[in-house]
C-alpha cells in the first residue's frame, strides 16, 4: 500500500484548498477569453511556451457584477470549456501551447470549430494566442447566451491570477474534500464511542482536484484465512474517496489491509451504490450572478450526512466474513503455467488499462509471490514492490484492479488462466 499524507496533514491541505476555493455560477453570455495579460503564473513547462516571447497567454474572464473577474485555466477546465463549445481540443491546446506542429510546412488550415476554418502561418504565430481568443470568443457568442454554467476557482497563494480548475452544468453539487473528510472522522468518532472500535487511517493524499483516503479498523480482523501464506488475516475498512472537478464521483468503498504484507485492496463490487455523482436540480436564474445559494449548502448537507451510512454498510460485520470466503475462495482457483504467466498479466493490463511498466512489475511480483492463481495474482497487482513506485492515483486503480481480480467469477478466472 503506498502511504502519503498523515490524517493531520490531509485535514490541513484540504482546508487550505477549500479557503482558497471560490464558486461561480454564471450565465455564458458574461464569459469571455482574453489575452492581454502577463503570465505571472503560467506552467513555464508546457510545451513550446517561452517566457520572453512577447506574445501574451489567455485567460477565461467573467463579466461579474462587481467587477471583472479574470483566472487562468487549469488542464482540465480548458478541456472542459473546448467540449461545452464544441471546439477541438487538441486544436486549441496547440494554439494556447503555441507549439506549431512539426509536420506541417508553412501554412496549415485550421478547424476551429461550429464551421470555422482559419489558415494559420509560421509568420503570423505570435497571434495565435489572440487566435485562440477569437475562437472561444465566436462559440461563446453563438452559443446559448441565457445558460448557465459553474465556474470553480482557486485564489493564487500570495500574488498571482486566479485560477479556474474547473467549468461544470450548473446541476454540479460542489461538495468540498474537506468536509468529506470531517464528516467521515464525525462518524468514526461515533463509532468509537459505541463499539470502542477506532478507525485507523493508513494512506491518505489530497490535492486540489481530488480526495483518497483510507481507514482500518483494527478491531474487525478476520479469522487465520486458508491461502498460502500461513497465518494470514485481514482488517476491514474503507475507502473516502472525493473528485472537486468533475471527473469523478464521491463516496465510500470496501477496504482490506492483508496484515502479513500490508498489501491494499479496494473491493468494488462491495461499492455497488453507494459512490454518487455530483449532481442535483438544475438552479433556475434570471438576472444577476449568483455566488452562493443556501438551497446548495442545504444539498451538500444531505448529500454528507449520507456518508455514515456508506460507511456502515462496507464494514458491517458479515462484510468480514463475507471477504474471508471470497479469499479462500480464490486461494482454491485454478493458477496459471508459468510459461502462460506473462499472457495472463497482459490480459488483465489490455482490460483495465495498466502500462507496459506497471505490467512489467505486476508480472515480476506475480513470479515472487509463489502463488500462480486467482488469489496471487490479486496480491501481485497491489502488492507493495508495485505501488511504490507508482503515483497515489495509479497505486490506488491498480488497488481497485486487485479487487477486481479477487472476486472474479470461477469460471471468468479459469478462462483467463486456460486461454493464457
Amino acid at each position: 500500500m503506498k502511504t502519503s499524507m498523515s490524517l493531520e496533514t490531509a485535514l490541513d491541505t484540504a482546508r487550505a484548498i477549500e479557503n482558497r476555493a471560490v464558486d461561480y455560477i454564471a450565465p455564458v453570455g458574461r464569459l469571455s477569453m482574453q489575452h492581454h495579460f502577463e503570465p505571472a503564473n503560467y506552467p513555464h513547462g508546457r510545451t513550446g511556451y517561452h517566457p520572453d516571447d512577447s506574445a501574451t497567454f489567455p485567460v477565461l474572464q467573467l463579466d461579474a457584477p462587481n467587477g471583472e473577474i479574470n483566472g487562468e485555466l487549469t488542464d482540465s477546465a480548458f478541456s472542459q470549456l473546448c467540449s461545452h463549445l464544441m471546439i477541438p481540443h487538441q486544436y486549441a491546446a496547440r494554439l494556447r501551447d503555441n507549439a506549431i506542429p512539426a509536420e506541417v510546412g508553412e501554412e496549415w488550415e485550421l478547424n476551429t470549430g461550429r464551421g470555422m476554418v482559419t489558415k494559420l502561418s509560421r509568420e503570423a504565430y505570435p497571434k495565435a494566442t489572440p487566435l485562440l481568443a477569437a475562437m472561444v470568443n465566436h462559440a461563446l457568442s453563438h452559443g446559448d447566451q441565457n445558460g448557465y454554467r459553474m465556474l470553480r476557482g482557486l485564489l493564487p497563494v500570495g500574488k498571482g491570477t486566479q485560477q479556474w480548475r474547473a467549468i461544470l452544468s450548473n446541476q454540479y453539487l460542489p461538495i468540498p474534500s474537506v468536509s468529506v473528510l470531517d464528516q467521515a472522522m464525525m462518524h468514526c468518532n461515533k463509532i468509537r464511542a459505541a463499539t470502542g472500535n477506532e478507525a485507523v487511517l493508513k494512506s491518505a493524499d489530497v490535492s486540489e482536484d481530488r480526495l483518497y483516503a483510507k481507514f482500518i479498523f483494527p478491531g474487525m480482523v478476520s479469522r487465520a484465512l486458508k491461502t498460502k501464506r500461513v497465518g494470514d488475516i485481514v482488517n476491514i475498512g474503507f475507502v473516502l474517496f472525493n473528485n472537486e472537478i468533475g471527473s469523478g464521483r464521491y463516496g465510500v468503498r470496501g477496504f482490506a489491509e492483508f496484515l502479513a504484507c500490508t498489501n491494499g485492496i479496494i473491493l468494488p463490487k462491495w461499492g455497488s451504490g453507494i459512490s454518487k455523482v455530483h449532481r442535483t436540480g438544475r438552479i433556475e436564474m434570471d438576472g444577476d450572478i449568483v455566488v452562493s445559494s443556501s438551497t446548495r449548502r442545504a444539498q451538500i448537507a444531505a448529500a454528507l450526512a449520507e456518508l455514515g451510512d456508506m460507511i456502515d454498510t462496507v464494514t458491517a460485520p458479515e462484510r468480514l466474513e463475507n471477504l474471508s470466503r471470497v479469499i479462500e475462495h480464490a486461494a482454491e482457483a485454478p493458477e496459471v503455467k508459468t510459461e502462460r504467466a506473462l499472457h495472463a498479466v497482459q490480459r488483465i493490463a489490455k482490460t483495465e488499462l495498466l502500462t507496459e511498466a506497471e505490467s512489467k512489475a505486476v508480472y515480476e511480483a506475480f513470479l515472487r509471490g509463489n502463488d500462480l492463481g486467482q488469489f496471487g495474482m490479486s496480491q501481485a497487482i497491489c502488492s507493495h514492490d508495485v505501488a511504490n513506485v507508482l503515483s497515489f492515483d495509479r497505486a490506488t486503480h491498480l488497488e481497485t484492479v486487485a479487487g477486481k481480480v479477487l472476486t472474479m467469477p470461477r469460471g471468468d478466472w479459469s478462462r483467463l488462466a486456460l486461454a493464457a
